[in-house]
């Protein structure tokens, strides 16, 4: 045996009588597009294209290179703690570091100016005319691997249409 419960006529009025709560229109801001921005450069990436072993240290004595600047021959060694490659400008208890690529790579930090100005107009690197080293530019790189792609896809259309005679 079963009993149902039956909710009062005044019970049920006062349920569907109840005024319904409004909600709050909120107000949506407009989507904020997000615009690509090309990173700053974190780091500058110098590689030694053939097999460079474990350790390569570049050499600092007697380099000398042409500045532009003063137009005359200088000399530049790297010191981590001066602000000038140029052997002239820096101090007499300058403190020399070696610059060693270790397994064929070298990254220089944002933080170290010099380093970078020393390996751009080192006379080894590739852009200047050296055999040694040369800067990485992975943007660059990518293109040339993009557009060799393209070649070798249009070869291959390029053999499929043609005749066998042709």
């Amino acid at each position: 045996m079963t009993t149902k419960t039956k909710v009062a006529p005044k019970a049920q009025e006062t349920v569907a009588s109840a005024p319904e709560q409004v909600k709050p229109k909120t107000v949506s801001k407009p989507k904020r597009t997000i615009k690509r921005k090309e990173a700053m450069l974190q780091h500058a990436e110098y590689e030694i294209p053939k097999n460079a072993g474990i350790v390569y240290m570049l050499p600092q004595k007697g380099i000398t290179v042409y500045d532009s600047e003063k137009d005359t021959v200088r000399e530049m060694r790297y010191c981590p703690n001066e602000p000038s490659i140029w052997a002239d400008e820096q101090g007499d208890n300058a403190r020399k570091e070696t610059v060693a690529f270790r397994e064929g790579k070298l990254f220089v930090p944002r933080e170290k100016p010099n380093l970078r100005l020393f390996m751009d107009k080192h006379p080894m690197n590739m852009a200047n005319g050296g055999k040694i080293f040369r800067q990485v530019d992975k943007k660059k790189n990518a293109e040339n691997e993009l557009a060799k792609e393209f070649k070798l896809n249009e070869a291959i259309s390029m053999v499929r249409d043609k005749d066998i005679n042709e």
